[in-house]
């Protein structure tokens, strides 16, 4: 009895040894189980270490799944954050020292998302050693404001500037016909914008590259809390151009099928490329007249591009009359003087940043012809921001005006059809296009106190047939009689007496003179 009992607690014993045993390594798996999580954050953060420690980057564009596996982050990780713009925020780990103001990217890497980019592709973008690339020099000089000290610009400079201007404009007819006939811009216009920007294409030694540029801009600008409103407002406008700008070139290389990675574009410290200088935030209105992307480092598409541009984002008023200019020089002198004040603007109420200033316009409105210009000039300063660009385009293209043949000048205000076809030029059988002089014929004189009346004149006839406008006697050595004078003109002095004895014929009251009025009075 006694031996059946001891093999009772035995087996009892061996038993409850052999729970203690299972129960100890079923603890054991639980708590592993639960620590599990933490060993693979452990194991993920080094693996997402290790592609910034990689010594070589691979700079192709890769596919869907290899970019995926390079970057450890997959397409469809869209995660939602605090910061998050629009549905989601693309958040993307930007490499030191990038990661300064990682929170500039998100809006920019949604915009590219929104804009049909795959996120596979903005993954190898910004995780090539093209995002890695410092250039400070843009950075330092978008950070500080410079203000141009402009001179007083020589006839004979102004004049060998026409004459380049106008041996280009023979060069490529063609593709400025179009801009004429489809957008409404003149020649001489667009021709003298890519004369400041690029010297007509001859200046291409740009330093910079628009992606390094843009990139760094995005990263390395600060915003320094010491400053003052102004001078914040200023940077934050500047960052959001980089910002829009870095998205509108990686948008167009998508588009077109560019490899961002092994394509530079040359630029200037502020990230503006090509011939016309566009920043990458306005590539979508480049246009080419054939099949082939718009490549504006190339003088058709520059010019064309440039057309579309000015009319359709920044609203050109139409064709202009730039004999309406004969006193553009004493403008731009008056303008040098009155820029001496602080916040002045050629015709502008207020700056980028909405801060006002006083417009040279509002207080020399008695100028003649300022109000026409001022239409024309908004349009430039949307382009550049500058009074003195504005004024020397108008300059440089005035003078070139003088030297084209009277063919190239339509007749009539030219409606846009918006379309890139062939054109061909309007012409009539008006004296206007038989040849050009420096003869006018003087309808009409007002003295100075009376413009208003010489306006309404002006008016008047161009309801009608005559393409009449104002001058003042004053600009004239043959006049100098402190007057305003209604003319027609130019021509030469043959057809003058001819348009003189028409006029008279058909307009009673007034009393036609034909005078010479040779040049300008710089």
């Amino acid at each position: 009895m006694k031996i059946k009992l001891s093999w009772t607690y035995g087996a009892i014993a061996s038993i409850l040894i052999l729970a203690c045993i299972i129960a100890s390594c079923l603890w054991t798996e639980t708590i592993s189980e639960v620590r599990q999580p933490q060993n693979n954050k452990k194991r993920a953060i080094v693996i997402k270490q290790k592609p910034e420690t990689k010594k070589k980057t691979d700079q192709k564009l890769p596919d869907s799944a290899k970019a995926s596996q390079k970057t450890g982050k997959h397409a469809s990780d869209k995660i939602k954050s605090a910061n998050s713009v629009g549905p989601y925020s693309y958040q993307k780990t930007i490499s030191p020292p990038f990661s300064r103001y990682e929170e500039r990217y998100r809006p920019l890497f949604y915009a590219l998302d929104k804009g049909g980019m795959q996120p596979a592709r903005i993954d190898a973008i910004f995780s090539s050693k093209r995002a890695k690339k410092i250039d400070p020099a843009p950075v330092k000089k978008m950070s500080e404001k410079v203000f141009s000290s402009p001179s007083r610009r020589t006839k004979k400079q102004i004049s060998g500037i026409a004459k380049n201007i106008s041996k280009h404009l023979d060069k490529y007819k063609k593709e400025y016909d179009k801009i004429v006939q489809n957008f409404g811009v003149n020649r001489e216009i667009a021709a003298s914008i890519l004369f400041k920007e690029t010297h007509l294409g001859e200046f291409n030694n740009w330093k910079h590259d628009s992606f390094t540029v843009l990139n760094n801009i995005l990263s390395f600008m600060d915003i320094p809390p010491e400053y003052d409103e102004r001078k914040q407002k200023r940077l934050k406008r500047i960052i959001a151009t980089a910002r829009d700008s870095l998205q509108g070139l990686l948008l167009y290389c998508d588009k077109y099928e560019i490899d961002i990675l092994n394509t530079k574009f040359n630029s200037s410290f502020a990230g503006a490329i090509g011939i016309p200088q566009f920043l990458p935030m306005y590539m979508d209105y480049a246009i080419s007249d054939t099949n082939s992307r718009p490549d504006i480092s190339k003088m058709p598409d520059a010019i064309l591009s440039l057309g579309n541009l000015l009319k359709t984002k920044f609203n050109w008023p139409g064709y202009m009359e730039l004999n309406r200019l004969e006193n553009i020089n004493t403008i731009r002198n008056q303008y040098i003087a009155f820029d001496k004040r602080k916040n002045v603007s050629l015709c502008m109420a207020s700056d980028l940043d909405g801060y006002p200033l006083k417009p040279f316009s509002s207080a020399y409105s008695d100028i003649p012809e300022i109000d026409y210009i001022c239409q024309y000039t908004k349009a430039l300063m949307n382009y550049n921001y500058s009074s003195y660009y504005a004024l020397d385009v108008l300059l440089f293209a005035y003078h070139t005006h003088k030297l084209r043949p009277v063919q190239e000048r339509p007749s009539a205000q030219i409606e846009p059809s918006m379309k890139i076809n062939s054109l061909q030029v309007q012409q009539t059988s008006t004296p206007e296009t038989v040849s050009r002089g420096n003869w006018y014929v003087i309808l009409y004189s007002y003295p100075k106190a009376n413009r208003r009346e010489a306006e309404a004149q002006v008016s008047v006839l161009r309801r009608s047939k005559y393409k009449a406008f104002l001058i003042d006697g004053n600009n004239h050595i043959q006049l100098k009689n402190n007057s305003w004078m209604v003319v027609l003109g130019p021509y030469v002095k043959k057809d003058a007496r001819n348009k003189k004895d028409e006029v008279r014929s058909e307009i009673s009251d007034a009393d036609p003179q034909v005078a010479h009025l040779c040049d300008f009075c710089f």
